[in-house]
């Protein structure tokens, strides 16, 4: 092979390299936004979750104060109060999570570097010719 049949190759060669690095790029950025576009539905979903169950432990609140005065039994609604003052509780732990946020950034950002990586070696093999 002569000189030119060499470099025509290895041009090809890193020209579908960059293809390739510019493809799996574009599919990291398009699940990142999914993902977020996840993150943040759950997050909205949650915080719905979150204020039907605060107004529905202030209206247990109220009902127990009305038992006290001759209204539905006081225990029974104790107990109502209870259960949805902890799912209250679970939601709020829940939306102070990062929901996973950190970790798929943190491979983001590997799959990112790699990529870089990548560029880095197909740009010094291009430099080798």
């Amino acid at each position: 092979m002569e000189v030119r049949e060499i470099l025509r190759v290895a041009e090809e060669k890193r020209q579908v390299l960059l293809k390739g690095l510019e493809d799996d790029e574009r599919e990291l950025k398009e699940m990142a936004r999914d993902e977020k576009n996840s993150i943040q539905r759950a997050r909205e979903e949650l915080e719905r979750d979150l204020a039907d169950d605060r107004e529905i432990l202030s209206t247990l609140t109220v009902l127990l104060d009305a038992s006290r005065t001759g209204g539905p039994s006081s225990s029974e609604l104790e107990r109502c109060i209870s259960l949805v003052q902890r799912c209250t509780d679970l939601a709020e732990r829940v939306m102070n999570w990062e929901l996973k946020d950190g970790g798929i950034q943190r491979q983001l950002e590997i799959q990112e570097a790699k990529i870089r990586e990548e560029r880095a070696k197909v740009e010094a093999f291009k430099g080798d010719f």
